[in-house]
């Protein structure tokens, strides 16, 4: 779980700007949102920041945190490999994802980042500027 956290880390180091807000599907795990100069949030939180300590009951109310979160000022998602599951139990918000934002990162085994902006062209230049076209696996 270390290495995977440390390839994380990686990933956003090399994919994301360097200031940038990262919404991160965290289970409370503060190691996941300490992104190294930029600004991680738990994915859901209370009001505080803080991990909610809940999931969502479903795909409305992901989308509808997620969107707050976006409009506070939430650059990027981010779901570690730990949390894809995610997108298969709330299937309406990976659909949503899917057809709203572009991924801009994606290695099964690492992480999925989507871009929350609602620049595609940025979010492209920043694909391409990745290290290595986008990976499934």
């Amino acid at each position: 779980y270390e290495k995977l956290i440390e390839q994380i880390c990686k990933v956003v180091s090399d994919t994301l700007p360097a200031h940038a807000t990262v919404v991160v599907v965290s289970k409370g795990d503060d190691n996941l949102i300490d992104l190294g100069g930029r600004q991680g949030w738990h994915f859901p939180q209370n009001e505080d920041g803080a991990y909610a300590g809940y999931y969502p009951h479903d795909s409305a109310q992901v989308i509808a945190h997620l969107e707050a979160l976006r409009e506070k000022g939430g650059e990027f998602l981010l779901l570690p490999s730990t949390a894809l599951w995610w997108l298969d139990h709330y299937a309406e918000f990976n659909q949503y994802l899917e057809q709203k934002y572009p991924v801009v990162f994606r290695q099964n085994d690492v992480c999925v980042i989507f871009a929350l902006s609602k620049s595609e062209r940025q979010a492209q230049r920043l694909s391409k500027e990745s290290e290595g076209p986008a990976v499934t696996g």
